[in-house]
């Protein structure tokens, strides 16, 4: 099929010389157009005057069904073009075909490139019907991003998730800290001391986080005589992780730690503010997990010095909330310590066993379990057992982890066959291909209400992270942030992504988000994070797979 390149049918500006009567009707047209704009992101946020301005500086096109308005590799155009009806497709042309990546509709933008990079059309965009677009100038656009930060926010969601803004709550993680010399009073009057230093300045999130990795909870502030205890700083943003954290560990009853779990779940949700946010909150989720852990392990009078792992998403400290882990013993362990923690309120499911084999104990079976999976990775489905190679152990004696994690790691050298196929099944959930008016687009074409974000998001992020650490067998730093930053600087749109999708998961309170029902920023940033998973899935497959 031929495609016109332009359309011809009108391309009329709204500034355009017009007799008396005429210039009425320009004042008309630049009028609905500031409607029109009225009614969707960003224009929405514009002070009316702008607005006015903005709608009255570019140009009215209309393009019949089945013309490319843009074509990749086309120079910045200086207008900015609105969809104001009908449906076009952005295709990615690549070795001489074609692939639908989005589809545009009302309200839609075109042309924003020109504000990212060499400002070059990345991808080709036809009609799919007759289309009227509203063109308004680029260069003012641009200067209002500057005056409203809506604009700006709606830009940078379009181009990087890494910069974006869109989200307006604020954590308490952020809150301020207490005045350096109410610590110093304080320290002074109760002589306070601490083993641990932290420098200067007092800020609110690192100081708690960093309570939480070295677990104290008093440090001192280098070269002064000031003390912080998480308890002064909890009087000013209203929780103290480290001793929730201690109080959980200390627990002896049902009845003890019920409550506090549930206080736990509150006190991370409120912390989930933006994405931003979710690595300290997966360390907040992780430390209550751990201690719920020992208390478990400390009621059944379990033997302390055996090696407890956690598997999969506990051990990668990717859950959003405290939730119960998939919990085993390397050794001869008390099983009532894996199923006690259900009745303490952990909500969740552990991982199911892969079906047919007789679950590990002493660490000789662990062995021989990850010996014979990646003997014959494919006979043995090695996808299935994926997640049982994230591990880290939890409290003392984590020798037997550390042995098994070496033993992995001789074992996957040189072992491509193993890594090829973990690459290859990370395509085995690929996220939607849009969504458009507020409905997901599959790859097919289909349409639904709403996907299933951690099964299409974040598993395939987690997937693509587990390949690019075991091929070169860091298996220490189980966490798929830490996993994708050790992989290198292209991975950093990976893990915007990643924390986009669970963070919409941890804000619906479900796996399954229904685009109808965000707003068009949210709508924009998922798609930007659904791009940079594609990308990512195909640099995994591309590395591993394509030319073994």
């Amino acid at each position: 099929m031929v495609y016109a390149r332009w359309s011809l049918v009108s391309d009329t500006p709204l500034f355009a010389p017009f007799v008396c009567s005429k210039q009425m009707k320009t004042s008309v047209i630049r009028q609905r157009v500031a409607d029109f704009l009225r009614c969707h992101v960003p224009f929405d946020s514009l002070a009316p005057q702008d607005l006015l301005d903005l709608a009255g500086s570019g140009k009215v096109r209309f393009h019949q069904s089945e013309e490319y308005v843009q074509m990749k590799g086309d120079k910045p155009n200086p207008l900015i073009w609105v969809v104001q009806q009908e449906r076009l497709e952005v295709m990615r042309e690549s070795a001489g075909s074609e692939a639908l990546v989005d589809v545009l509709g009302e309200g839609d933008l075109i042309g924003l490139e020109q504000f990212s990079g060499d400002g070059i059309c990345q991808h080709s965009i036809r009609t799919l019907g007759d289309v009227l677009l509203y063109g308004v100038d680029a260069k003012a656009f641009q200067a209002l991003s500057k005056r409203y930060v809506e604009v700006q926010r709606f830009l940078q969601a379009g181009f990087s998730i890494e910069t974006q803004l869109g989200l307006k709550r604020t954590s308490w993680l952020d809150a301020e800290p207490p005045p350096s010399s109410f610590l110093a009073a304080r320290a002074k009057r109760l002589q306070l001391s601490a083993q641990q230093e932290l420098s200067s300045p007092i800020e609110t999130r690192r100081f708690l986080t960093e309570m939480l990795h070295r677990e104290v909870d008093t440090v001192k502030i280098s070269g002064s005589a000031k003390v912080v205890r998480s308890s002064d700083i909890a009087l000013f943003c209203g929780y103290d992780p480290p001793r929730l954290v201690r109080e959980i560990e200390a627990s002896d009853s049902q009845e003890e730690l019920e409550p506090l779990l549930r206080l736990s779940r509150r006190m991370v949700r409120e912390a989930m503010a933006e994405p931003q946010d979710i690595a300290d909150c997966h360390l907040i989720a992780s430390a209550i997990t751990d201690s719920a852990i020992k208390a478990a392990i400390r009621i059944a009078d379990a033997q302390s010095s055996l090696c407890w792992t956690v598997f999969g998403a506990a051990a990668r400290m990717d859950l959003p909330y405290p939730q119960l882990p998939s919990l085993a013993c390397i050794g001869d362990g008390e099983p009532a310590v894996a199923s006690s923690l259900r009745t303490f309120g952990l909500p969740g499911q552990e991982m199911p066993w892969p079906q047919g084999l007789e679950r590990p104990r002493s660490l000789d079976d662990w062995l021989n379990f990850f010996s014979q999976t990646l003997a014959d990775p494919l006979e043995n489905s090695i996808y299935l057992r994926r997640e049982w190679f994230d591990m880290r152990a939890v409290g003392s004696a984590p020798a037997m982890a550390d042995k098994l994690q070496s033993h992995i790691a001789a074992q996957l050298k040189d072992n491509e066959l193993a890594i090829a196929l973990l690459a290859n099944d990370t395509l085995d959930h690929l996220p939607p291909l849009t969504f458009f008016e507020g409905l997901v687009v599959g790859l097919d074409g289909s349409r639904r209400e709403s996907f299933d974000i951690e099964k299409t998001i974040v598993e395939p992020i987690a997937d693509a992270a587990r390949v690019f650490a075991l091929a070169t067998g860091r298996l220490e730093r189980p966490s798929t942030l830490e996993r994708l930053k050790d992989a290198g600087e292209f991975f950093r749109e990976a893990a915007e992504a990643f924390r986009i999708g669970v963070h919409h998961q941890a804000l619906a309170g479900s796996r399954m988000i229904h685009p109808g029902k965000l707003g068009k920023l949210d709508q924009k940033l998922l798609k930007t994070a659904i791009a940079s998973v594609q990308r990512l899935l195909a640099h995994t497959v591309r590395t591993f797979v394509e030319g073994q």
